[in-house]
């Protein structure tokens, strides 16, 4: 009768450690799917969240681009972007649709205030710009609201928006304006208080013992040149001398 039971409570403790070892292999299994698809989503989310700054790095772009080649940009041509050239096509599993869809609608927009007295045209305002390298000047001020909403394959959506506004100076307000290159290599002391601006390339020399100086805000699209002239003189040849002006480079161009 003793062995009986020994062997009774042999076989119960075998299936009582058969069962503890089930439930942790069932807890691990349950533990590692979890973590599968929760790294899963975060990485569909980064997915969704990084195709919506692609398109909006892109429809900035293309607003920058075509204000660039027309200042009075109209709705027919703001309406354009969005197709042409339109959201990034090369990135798979992403769609730019609509917030809250999957099937339909533009989630890829250039939205702006139509103006009262046309509304062909986007509202505008003329004022003084308070800040950058264009602080003082006043300018023709548009503003826009640029939204990208990105969709996952997996159903993850991002949605991204950006307030910018495009700024048109007109150009007599500076001392000196170039749509192209522009070259200061004088022989004697020159100094010149206006603003200076160049949609090209600036040339900065001075002749020997002189000084070139600019005395106001001076601002580049291209290079701040000043190791040789424009027609490749080297200034160290004959224009030995020194030059003062707060050059700032930029970007955009003024029209």
């Amino acid at each position: 009768m003793k062995n009986r039971r020994e062997k009774g409570m042999a076989l119960l403790t075998a299936l009582l450690v058969l069962m503890l070892m089930s439930t942790m292999i069932v807890g691990l299994s349950w533990l590692v799917t979890g973590d599968q698809k929760l790294a899963g989503n975060n990485s569909d989310r980064q997915l969704a969240y990084y195709g919506a700054e692609a398109g909006m790095e892109q429809l900035t772009a293309s607003l920058e681009n075509a204000f660039d080649a027309n200042y009075a940009l109209n709705a027919t041509s703001i309406a354009a972007l969005e197709t042409t050239p339109g959201p990034p096509t090369n990135i798979p599993n992403v769609q730019y649709l609509l917030p809250g869809t999957t099937t339909n609608g533009s989630g890829y927009v250039i939205g702006f205030t139509p103006s009262t007295s046309n509304p062909s045209l986007p509202a505008s305002s003329s004022g003084t710009i308070p800040t950058g390298p264009y602080a003082g000047l006043v300018g023709l001020m548009t503003p826009y609201s640029l939204q990208v909403t990105a969709h996952t394959t997996y159903g993850s959506e991002v949605k991204l928006q950006r307030e910018v506004q495009t700024i048109g100076i007109p150009v007599f307000q500076f001392g000196m304006f170039s749509q192209t290159d522009l070259s200061f290599f004088a022989g004697p002391n020159f100094n010149f208080g206006g603003r200076v601006h160049s949609n090209g390339n600036l040339w900065l020399a001075e002749g020997p013992n002189g000084t070139l100086t600019l005395g106001s805000k001076v601002t580049v699209v291209g290079q701040v040149i000043t190791s040789n002239l424009e027609n490749g003189e080297p200034a160290s040849s004959n224009y030995g001398g020194s030059h003062c002006c707060p050059v700032k480079s930029r970007r955009e161009s003024v029209g």
